[in-house]
């Protein structure tokens, strides 16, 4: 235990502290609180990413939060680092009863009121979601800051797509504290194996190349991932069903402050949660408080450069004032939802998602131009070749930063297999904000396909930024969120496919152009669909052709907020 000065005050800080579980386990944890006599709420992190990092939630910080008057616990979850339970970590599989063992234990403190908040990021907002399920008496409210909703939806699929450039280095990221605890008796093996595992983090993203499965092969070199390969395939796992139930809304009773990036690969996570726990939630403080923040971010970044935009200053955010006031007053009046408005810059409050004045309005595609009215106009070809796909550049990635948020696409755009479309110069400002769903009429040759459809905000000098993207996987057509169900499109028919865009909020300028894309493959985010039925088989190159006549009408459903008289 040690003491440091903080100006006015002192912070006592104590480490590896042990965390009984109901089972027998014994998890470890870090904490910090004020010094003196007195007692605190506490503030529980859990973590799969070290509690001795030097700040182990990229939103908060063990010794600042202590300083303002909490008594702070940074836990490694079950079976990573410093705690116990498991020597093969599973993700998500024991966050609610060890979450709800932790409030408990927290609860229980000498300095403690008794009264118990959460917070975490990503990994970390999910093991809140977990906890709160179990209802904990002394949860008192949580932050969950872009976590992740359901696996089908927003953490591992989109649309039925694997989102292969999150899976892989996600779970290679897990390999050293999981390889050195397997192979902690055989020094030899361990100096062996890290080897290999750090040799496929250092070729990232080559060794994600490939069609079908191949992208797993990383993970099976490394020696980490078990389990993956069922989630990859879309069937239920341990882990995809703990992540389902950690979304049971109506069992939980603590209010949620929920925020989230529009770049972030979470996106519709966020505005899922926001939108179950007001309709579903188990109390009604929860349905009443919780609350929903999006700004420009990418996922672990919050500051007011994005990718290759500044948003100005005032996107730089005041989120943990945000939070902190939130903890301190969770049952207060603040509006239910406040968005940071792209394009416009601005950050505004709301009262619902989706916006009650939405106006949703077809735009239709055809011969290269988007806009309000149809135009018919003759098929166009979009070829695709799995061994060759469009890359990716920009939008909501994980797994390469250098990657997200919003990037110039001109070089992406001068590709064939890349369909445009694009309005004429808008003679006025125009505000998209919500989820935009494109209907697509396509005919292909093959049994299956994937399709990604970006809307894009085009500036006077040419400059084209994606401000949403939707992806699907052909033959989850009817069931997006159901990649275990499947069902092949019929070559030489024309077949509809909607696909959801991610939500945004962006004010496309006057003089601006808004721009839709539409094309196959983006490597390595997305997985590289083969084109047949079996992702095992050899890939084909395929021809679709997109529809735009007026039997067969592709258009994007745009959610425009009327402009402010």
């Amino acid at each position: 235990m040690s003491s440091q000065g903080t100006g006015e005050h002192e912070v006592i800080t104590s480490f590896d502290v042990a965390v009984p579980c109901r089972d027998g386990a014994v998890l470890r944890a870090n904490i910090a609180r004020p010094a003196g006599e007195g007692r605190w709420p506490a503030l529980l992190i859990r973590t799969p990413y070290s509690k001795d990092q030097s700040k182990p939630d990229p939103l908060m910080d063990m010794l600042g939060l202590a300083r303002e008057g909490f008594a702070v616990i940074v836990q490694d979850v079950r079976g990573r680092f410093r705690s116990d339970g498991v020597d093969e970590f599973t993700p998500f599989t024991h966050e609610a009863e060890d979450g709800a063992d932790a409030v408990a234990w927290a609860a229980a403190l000498p300095f403690c009121t008794g009264v118990v908040f959460m917070v975490g990021s990503s990994y970390g907002g999910a093991a809140g979601w977990a906890a709160a399920t179990a209802q904990p008496p002394a949860l008192r409210a949580f932050a969950a800051h872009q976590s992740p909703s359901t696996p089908w939806r927003t953490l591992f699929y989109r649309g039925g797509v694997p989102e292969v450039g999150a899976m892989v280095p996600w779970f290679l990221s897990f390999g050293g504290d999981t390889l050195m605890r397997r192979h902690r008796d055989a020094p030899a093996e361990l100096q062996q194996t890290l080897g290999k595992l750090f040799a496929e983090v250092a070729a990232l993203p080559a060794n994600l190349g490939g069609p079908g499965l191949a992208p797993l092969a990383a993970l099976e070199r490394a020696g980490v991932g078990a389990g993956l390969l069922a989630l990859y395939d879309g069937q239920p796992s341990p882990m995809a069903q703990a992540l389902e139930a950690a979304q049971a809304y109506e069992r939980i009773t603590a209010p949620a402050l929920i925020s989230g990036g529009w770049y972030d690969l979470f996106c519709q996570g966020a505005i899922d949660q926001f939108v179950g726990m007001r309709a579903r939630a188990g109390s009604a403080a929860a349905r009443e408080h919780t609350r929903l923040i999006m700004g420009p971010w990418t996922h672990g970044a919050l500051s007011h450069i994005i990718g290759e935009r500044s948003f100005g200053l005032q996107a730089a955010p005041g989120l943990r004032a945000e939070v902190l006031r939130f903890l301190r007053e969770p049952l207060g009046d603040a509006a239910p939802v406040r968005i940071f408005v792209m394009g416009a810059n601005v950050w505004r409050d709301e009262r619902e998602w989706p916006l009650a004045r939405t106006q949703v309005a077809p735009w239709y595609l055809g011969g290269g131009t988007f806009g309000p009215d149809q135009r018919p106009s003759p098929p166009a070809l979009l070829r695709y070749d799995p061994n060759d796909p469009a890359p990716t550049w920009g939008g909501g990635t994980l797994g390469f930063t250098e990657l997200a948020g919003p990037r110039d696409l001109r070089e992406v755009e001068r590709r064939e297999d890349v369909l445009i479309y694009t309005s004429d110069a808008l003679g006025e400002d125009l505000e998209v904000t919500g989820a935009a769903i494109a209907e697509l009429w396509v005919v292909s040759d093959m049994a299956d396909s994937d399709f990604i459809v970006r809307l894009v905000d085009v500036q006077p000098n040419g400059a084209a930024y994606a401000v949403a993207e939707g992806t699907l996987r052909a033959r989850h057509r009817a069931a997006p969120d159901m990649p275990w169900l499947g069902e092949p499109l019929q070559a030489g028919t024309p077949t509809l496919l909607r696909i959801a865009l991610t939500p945004t909020s962006n004010v496309f300028q006057r003089g601006h152009r808004v721009r839709i894309h539409i094309t196959c493959g983006s490597a390595p985010r997305w997985a590289r669909n083969t084109s047949t039925w079996d992702q095992r088989d050899a890939a084909q190159v395929a021809r679709h052709h997109v529809l735009h006549d007026e039997a067969h009408p592709s258009r994007v459903l745009l959610p425009i907020i009327p402009t402010a008289s």
